[in-house]
């Protein structure tokens, strides 16, 4: 199975839509009224800021070649050679 790159905007709109809808659903059955939901758009934002950091962490982390990989390249090069076509 070919594996393919996260969606990063698809992840961030999905997670906004989850929450609206949420806080909806939480409205029209009371446990929510209109003065305490003030704080949810703040909360939101500091939610989708933690979500990019974490990713761009993530991907910073990936792409950073590690001190062994040297060794290791040369070793799977020289396996390489070694093989007959």
């Amino acid at each position: 199975m070919k594996r393919h790159s996260q969606d990063v905007v698809s992840l961030v709109f999905g997670l906004v839509f989850l929450l609206v809808a949420g806080l909806w659903v939480l409205w029209r059955i009371g446990t929510l009224d209109r003065d305490s939901v003030t704080w949810v758009p703040a909360a939101a934002l500091i939610l989708i800021g933690l979500i990019g950091l974490t990713l761009s962490i993530a991907r910073s982390r990936a792409a950073t070649p590690y001190a062994g990989d040297d060794d290791a390249d040369s070793l799977l090069s020289a396996e390489r050679s070694d093989e007959r076509p």
